[in-house]
């Protein structure tokens, strides 16, 4: 019986590791539909490898940001985020930069929730 009622709370946890991921990607796909934008608004284009420039990443590193796959250090990131065209002092840019600073502090240790749920 026991073992049948802790099958949702090991779901439920399996299934958050599963959004976190996904909101990984999002976030990505947040920026880089942001520095597309900014591209279309400006002469200039606003490349991968012009924002790496900017923010002293590689350009695979922004690559591999845009995709869900790689969040750079706090100081990276804001310099990451404002090359792509977020401004850090509003609201959004802010709240958006401490989501990624928490999906990228976080994302590991909850993905170890369900092995430490009850049995």
């Amino acid at each position: 019986m026991a073992e049948q009622a802790n099958a949702p709370r090991k779901a439920s946890a399996e299934l958050l590791a599963i959004q976190i991921h996904a909101l990984k990607l999002t976030c990505g796909l947040v920026a880089k539909a942001t520095r597309a934008y900014k591209t279309l608004a400006k002469s200039e284009s606003l490349t991968q490898e012009a924002v790496a420039t900017a923010s002293s990443l590689a350009q695979p590193q922004v690559s591999d940001f845009e995709n869900g796959k790689f969040i750079p250090s706090n100081a990276e990131l804001d310099k990451l985020l404002t090359a792509c065209g977020f401004d850090l002092n509003l609201p959004g840019g802010k709240s958006y930069r401490d989501l990624l600073k928490f999906l990228r502090d976080s994302a590991e240790d909850l993905k170890e929730l369900p092995k430490e749920l009850p049995d």
